[in-house]
């Protein structure tokens, strides 16, 4: 057996997490962990709910500790709980206080008995499975892939010789730990990196700057291009940063570097996915190319790219469309499923979204196909415009993509369905798109 530790880097008395202003030091840590283990049930998976993200990192190392896999639900919702039940068997849901519905039996999360004695380090099976996480539903029905202690370990090690995180780093994040780049980058680096990590999920500019202070330097942010750009927009004012992590859709670099010159921060873009964690990085604002982790490969193969190699194991095979450029750096060229063809001429989703979003006074906005005809269906889109009138957006879109790429119809909305790392799932865009349909059709009536 090939043991590592549960936590990487912490010495005695050391914080390991963030609530309300005050440290949590890591013997309480693993003592609760250790606590919240004996009440876990024996073989059962752990549906962690936790929105706290402390408790979530608590809930995850008992289960560790017990050896029980974690669940990374796709929602909370009860027919997802019902899905992963019927799926895996016996199972156990972790929750704390955001509560879960009153027909849901959860063991509930936190500090508060933790009065174990033994405040020793536990070491991990790397063999064991730690988790099962899920897709994000973005291109269709979520699906699960297992995640192994040791590929876990070794890609936390990988993705620090990039973000550099020293002991004693804080860490915020606004995206949930329960999906992926959540758990890889607020709640296993800074575990294995002698970090520490805050308790909440700030979405709002003046939320993540307060939850900022109230956490020790160095400070990293953890978060999304969605979130840079209401930082930008908003003007808000960080406190000092060590650096900026982000990931989950492609950051324009002319918002990276507009939001490292307000923050003084550099960004770091990081690519990857659940099938893969992360697996590169790169500085956006000055330049377009992925640099590969330690360990890993890229490969063009029978028209598709390939990664193998390092935490990522066997290879799997990527759904963007890929240049690779030698064995060690690539870039992107959009997702194979955004790929549109109307009269003769072919540009992608990607595309048109970066060009309705730089429009003035567009908040959010996104393009998608009106119908199932595939890439050579009609176009519509959704926008967030508070003051801009239709036809504005329109004529400003006509000064920047080719007529047969205007949207039809274009549909004003107060909010996306973004997921909250800035997700549009499938499923939600398609309720969207059919009562904008049904609503264009009863108006021409």
């Amino acid at each position: 057996m090939v043991a590592f530790l549960l936590l990487r880097g912490h010495t005695a008395g050391a914080t390991v997490g963030w609530r309300d202003g005050r440290a949590v030091a890591v013997e309480q840590f693993i003592a609760a962990a250790r606590a919240l283990q004996r009440r876990l049930p024996v073989g059962a998976h752990c549906v962690n709910l936790c929105q706290d993200r402390l408790n979530f990192a608590l809930g995850f190392a008992a289960a560790l500790i017990g050896g029980n896999i974690s669940v990374l639900p796709p929602s909370r919702t009860p027919g997802a709980l019902r899905d992963i039940e019927a799926r895996f068997g016996r199972c156990c849901v972790l929750a704390d206080s955001a509560g879960v519905g009153a027909d849901v039996a959860a063991a509930d999360v936190s500090f508060d008995d933790a009065a174990d004695a033994d405040t020793s380090m536990p070491a991990i099976d790397g063999a064991q499975t730690a988790f099962v996480a899920f897709t994000a539903g973005s291109t269709g029905t979520p699906s699960a892939h297992a995640k192994s202690w040791q590929a876990l370990v070794q890609g936390a090690a990988a993705l620090r010789e990039r973000v550099p995180m020293t002991p004693g780093s804080a860490v915020v994040g606004t995206v949930p730990p329960q999906h992926m780049w959540g758990i890889e980058a607020t709640v296993m680096l800074p575990l294995q990196s002698g970090g520490a990590l805050h308790s909440g999920s700030p979405l709002l500019p003046a939320d993540i700057a307060a939850c900022l202070t109230a956490v020790d330097a160095p400070r990293w942010l953890v978060t999304t291009p969605l979130h840079i750009r209401s930082c930008v927009l908003g003007l808000v004012a960080l406190p000092p940063l060590a650096g900026v992590a982000t990931a989950t859709a492609p950051l324009d670099a002319t918002v990276a570097a507009s939001f490292e010159a307000q923050s003084r921060a550099t960004v770091i873009e990081i690519y990857g996915s659940t099938e893969t964690g992360a697996i590169a990085t790169r500085r956006t604002a000055a330049g377009e190319a992925f640099r590969a982790l330690s360990g890993l490969r890229l490969r063009s193969l029978a028209g598709k790219a390939v990664v193998d190699g390092g935490h990522v194991g066997l290879q799997v095979a990527l759904n963007d469309r890929i240049v690779v450029r030698g064995d060690r750096e690539f870039t992107l060229a959009g997702r194979s499923a955004d790929i549109v063809k109307i009269g003769g001429k072919r540009t992608s989703l990607a595309a048109l979204n970066f060009e309705l979003n730089r429009i003035p006074g567009v908040l959010d906005g996104a393009y998608c196909h009106r119908d199932d005809a595939g890439p050579v269906g009609r176009l519509m889109a959704f926008v967030v415009a508070p003051g801009l009138a239709r036809g504005a957006i329109i004529g400003a879109l006509r000064e920047r993509v080719d007529p047969v790429f205007l949207p039809r119809p274009l549909v004003i909305v107060d909010a996306l369905p973004r997921t909250a790392v800035g997700k549009l799932p499938e499923q939600a865009m398609a309720q969207l798109r059919t009562a904008a349909i049904r609503q264009a059709a009863e108006d021409d009536r």
